[in-house]
């Protein structure tokens, strides 16, 4: 199979869409048009343009999109996100003949997350994967549901699975992920209760938790104000005693990568319960799911209590889940592309 990929971010740019196109190359005949640029004031046009919900990019992505399609003659293109794609872009790849599949990782059914170019362009696709279940009845407004397809966020072996460090770890919690209030006062009173942790995500310069580092001069809390690597990211799961995850208020989460990426790297996780999530995950027995802050205390405790056995039990557990489930994202992609 021949194949297009249409990546919004700029090359070199490692996001999840980046690893997607890395992985397709490697399995079918590919090539990939990049969107935005990395000169700084074109980033910060195309931020406000997006924002406004019309995005433009300035470096002619759809006008690239076709030239490459009559160079190449893909049997497929795929869109990642799709929210700068025109909608007459794909009316001219349909008039070409070709398949055009739409993949995102974002909440389609919320306004901040798509594009007019998106809601105009849900209709046309041949082919819509999507990650978040209560997205459904929004997209069945715009395409036949045969033609849409529940893609769950997952893992793959290649860039997830258990690492552990060299040197003994001593990270009690460890959260990784970006800052939002409710997130950050809940590990700011566990800092306080003294937990050896480590965070490590984005937006946490003006954190309560960096203040509470700050005032009690805690030795106990180690904060990164950046993203992880790919190395860095696995040692820290498989080497932590309890992975902490917990969903986005303002997606109304269900479920993320963080889950299965934790678990396919055979770490101890502890998760905000969600029905969905449960619903998955409760015959393996692989997570811990907490309801409120209370309940959160409580299940620390007992997972740091555990004895060295019944800890192996739990890692064993958590990627034979993954691996039984069969939620290899690649594989499972390859799967709907064909």
């Amino acid at each position: 199979m021949k194949l297009i990929i249409c990546l919004e971010s700029y090359k070199g740019r490692e996001t999840n869409g980046y690893y997607l196109a890395e992985e397709l190359s490697n399995k079918f005949n590919t090539k990939i048009v990049y969107g935005s640029g990395n000169i700084y004031i074109i980033k910060f046009l195309e931020k406000i343009s997006f924002k406004l919900r019309i995005p433009l990019f300035f470096n002619f992505y759809n006008f690239r999109i076709l030239f490459k399609t009559f160079c190449f003659n893909p049997d497929l293109v795929l869109i990642l996100k799709g929210n700068y794609i025109w909608p007459c872009t794909l009316l001219i790849l349909k008039f070409l003949k070709k398949k055009v599949v739409c993949w995102s990782n974002d909440n389609y059914r919320f306004k901040h997350n798509r594009s007019l170019f998106l809601e105009y362009s849900l209709g046309l696709y041949d082919k819509i994967l999507y990650h978040k279940p209560r997205d459904l009845k929004y997209l069945e407004k715009f395409n036949k549901k045969n033609n849409i397809k529940l893609l769950i966020h997952s893992y793959s072996p290649r860039y997830h699975y258990p690492e552990y460090s060299k040197e003994k770890s001593n990270i009690e919690i460890l959260f990784i992920g970006t800052c939002e209030t409710y997130r950050d006062s809940i590990l700011a009173n566990l800092a306080l209760d003294g937990y050896k942790m480590h965070v490590q995500g984005t937006r946490w310069q003006n954190s309560k938790l960096k203040k509470v580092i700050s005032e009690f001069k805690l030795k106990n809390c180690n904060l990164i104000n950046k993203n992880t690597n790919k190395s860095e990211y696995r040692i820290l799961m498989s080497s932590s005693k309890i992975v902490l995850n917990f969903f986005r208020r303002q997606n109304n989460d269900e479920i993320n990568s963080r889950v299965i990426e934790s678990l396919a790297c055979s770490a101890i996780s502890l998760c905000e319960y969600s029905k969905y999530s449960y619903k998955i995950f409760k015959k393996d027995k692989c997570i811990n799911f907490f309801k409120d802050d209370n309940e959160l205390r409580e299940k620390i405790k007992k997972l740091l209590n555990l004895q060295k056995n019944e800890i192996n039990t739990l890692r064993k557990k958590s990627l034979k889940a993954v691996q039984e489930k069969k939620l290899d994202f690649y594989n499972n992609i390859i799967m709907h592309l064909n």
